[in-house]
C-alpha cells in the first residue's frame, strides 16, 4: 500500500473541516429564530400613552416548563384594548395564537382578569421544543386591527404564517407596521424556559375532546370567578372577574 493512499491529502481535510462546519451552522440555525421573523415581533416602539396591560401564566414566575406540558394565560387591562398574540417557531413561521380558530372577537373589557386556554377552551396551547430566542408577543392596541386578507387554513388552530410564503409575510408586516402605530400601542413578551434554561417554542392546537366553531360574539361582561389566582379556562377569552370583587 502506497504513503499516499495511507495519509488523506490536504484537499480530504479540507473537505471534511467544512462539512463539519456547514453540520455544526445547520444544527444551530435549525434551533434558533430567524433574524427577519424576530424583527417582525419586535419592530416599533411603545407609545407613550400605551394601555397597561398585565400578562402571567399558570405558574410562578421562574418555574420551567417541560416539552408538551400545558400553557394557560392571563391577563388584564385597565382600559378596552385589542389583543393580537403572536410567536414564531425555529422555522421562521409566525403563528397568531390569538385572536384564532375559536374566537375571532379580540377585544378586552377595563379591569377583568381574561385567560386564554383554559379547560373549556377548545383550543391548547403547550411547551413546544428548545428554540433559541422563542418568545410569545403581546400586542396590544386601542383600536382593532383586521388580519384580513389573511385566513387560517383548514387544519390550523390559528393563523400560521409560513416563512417560505413571501405574500403572506409581506401583508403581516403590513398588520404588524399599523399596529405599532396605534396611539395606545403596548408589547409584551412571555418567554418559557425548560428546567436546563432553554426558550421552548409554544405550540396551538385543537383539544380533540371539544369541538371548535368560531366565535364573533362579543365577549360576556359578566363576571365568572372571584379569585383571579384561579385559572377556570375559557371558551377563547372570557373575564374572570371585575376588579373590586376580590375580598
Amino acid at each position: 500500500m502506497s504513503t499516499s493512499m495511507m495519509k488523506p491529502t490536504g484537499l480530504a481535510i479540507i473537505v471534511v473541516v467544512l462539512c463539519w462546519v456547514s453540520v455544526s451552522l445547520a444544527f444551530v440555525s435549525a434551533n434558533q429564530v430567524p433574524a427577519e421573523a424576530q424583527g417582525m415581533l419586535t419592530k416599533g416602539e411603545i407609545a407613550p400613552e400605551a394601555l397597561k396591560v398585565k400578562t402571567w401564566t399558570n405558574k410562578d414566575p421562574g418555574e420551567s416548563f417541560a416539552a408538551g406540558e400545558r400553557i394557560i394565560l392571563s391577563l388584564q387591562s385597565e382600559e378596552q384594548a385589542y389583543l393580537t398574540v403572536m410567536s414564531v417557531a425555529s422555522d421562521g413561521s409566525v403563528t397568531i395564537v390569538f385572536p384564532n380558530k375559536e374566537t375571532e372577537n379580540n377585544m378586552v373589557q377595563p379591569r377583568k382578569v381574561y385567560t386564554l386556554f383554559g379547560d373549556d377552551s377548545a383550543l391548547r396551547l403547550t411547551a413546544g421544543k428548545e428554540s433559541k430566542e422563542a418568545k410569545l408577543v403581546f400586542f396590544v392596541t386601542s383600536k382593532p386591527v383586521s388580519l384580513s386578507p389573511l385566513k387560517i387554513k383548514n387544519n390550523d388552530a390559528g393563523l400560521v404564517i409560513p416563512a417560505a410564503s413571501h405574500d403572506e409575510t409581506q401583508i403581516l408586516k403590513q398588520k404588524i407596521e399599523a399596529i405599532v402605530k396605534d396611539e395606545g400601542f403596548n408589547r409584551m413578551v412571555l418567554t418559557f424556559s425548560d428546567a436546563s434554561g432553554h426558550h421552548l417554542e409554544v405550540k396551538l392546537s385543537e383539544d380533540p375532546r371539544h369541538g371548535t366553531k368560531p366565535s364573533k360574539k362579543a365577549l360576556p361582561a359578566k363576571v365568572e370567578s372571584s379569585t383571579p389566582e384561579v385559572v377556570t379556562g375559557t371558551a377563547g377569552l372570557k373575564p374572570l372577574r371585575e376588579q373590586g370583587q376580590q375580598q
